[in-house]
Order: C-alpha cells, then structure tokens, then sequence
C-alpha cells in the first residue's frame, strides 16, 4: 500500500466457552477512539469497542460460568447495586468502548480506566460531568470496582477512587491519574 502499511489477521484460539475469546465471538467490530485522550506517553492500553455491550455481558457471563466462578460473579454484582444503588445494567448502559491504560506520572507508572458513554448515560450517572459548562475536574469516584467486576480482571486498578470526564470520556484511577487529565498533561499530545 503506498504511503502505508497494511496489517492483516486472525483470531486463533480453541472454540468453547472456556476462552476469553469466546465473549466476542458474536459481537460485531467497532472501531476504538480512545486513542483521542489517551496520552501519547501511554506505555500500554487495550480497548475492547462495544457496538452493543448487552452481548459483550452475555457473552462475558458465559464465560465466568464455563469457569464455575457464575455465583460469585452475580453475588459480587449484586453487592454492587446494593452498595451504590445503582444496578449494573444501568452502569453499563451506555458505554460504547472500555479501555485500560497505564502511562508515567513523575516517574510512576499510573494505570486509568477509561469508558466513552452516550449522553444520557452520562447525565444519568455523572450528572455535575454531564452539566452545562462543565470543567474537568478531579470527583471522587462513585462506581469503584464496577468495570473490574462487570468487565474482568484487566480493569481492576489498585486505586479507583477518582475520576474525571473528559468530552463523554469518564477516567478513572488514583487521583495523581486523573490529575494529569484534569491538568492537561496527559492532553498535550495524544
């Protein structure tokens, strides 16, 4: 391809419910953005685009109960909602893409969860984020665990307690994390 190149693949895995892999089998792709606020200093990031996140859960739920770990899951879910008083199929409403990074802040490594909403999602469960004229700012995070346990365990942070919105961006982590959002330091150059 001239002035480019092309990269072409395969999923390969075993065909069962025991594989991760199995979760996206029946979704359709989509194409990632969060490349758009991610910083350009990002040391790693997965992103998983969710053209309909009901099947992604479906699909999820499937495999934790190939792995006899189902009732664990939906006692921690349902801990959740009761603890928040949100349930999960309202948190996951919304979200379009989930993604994880992690990227230095004055020489440590921070790692952020990052989750684009639609608009009444977003007004729904952040609504000072959602509100008119709204300036990132680091907020005390009210979804801690959420992604973690909806998701797996790749989007389980150490520190969740912060977060921030950026666009319908929602990133959460420890507050050094969203400091550098918040800051524009991990904007500068994306």
């Amino acid at each position: 391809d001239p002035g480019g190149d092309r990269l072409k693949g395969a999923a390969v895995y075993e065909k069962g419910r025991a594989d991760f892999m199995s979760v996206l089998e029946n979704m359709a792709p989509g194409i990632s953005s969060v490349s758009s606020v991610l910083p350009s200093h990002t040391l790693f990031a997965v992103s998983i685009p969710l053209t309909d996140v009901r099947k992604y859960l479906e699909g999820y739920e499937a495999f934790v109960d190939s792995r006899q770990e189902l009732a664990s899951y939906k006692a921690v879910l349902k801990n959740l909602s009761s603890v928040t008083g949100c349930s999960v199929e309202k948190f996951a409403s919304g979200i379009s893409e989930i993604a994880h990074a992690a990227f230095k802040v004055k020489g440590k490594v921070e790692q952020v969860n990052v989750v684009m909403l639609d608009k009444d999602a977003l007004k729904a469960l952040y609504p000072e984020a959602a509100a008119k004229g709204y300036k990132p700012a680091v907020h005390e995070y009210p979804f801690n665990e959420y992604l973690g346990s909806l998701f797996g365990k790749l989007f389980q942070l150490d520190d969740e307690s912060c977060y921030t919105c950026i666009d319908n961006w929602i990133v959460s982590g420890s507050e050094a994390a969203v400091e550098e959002f918040v800051s524009g330091g991990a904007l500068e150059y994306t």
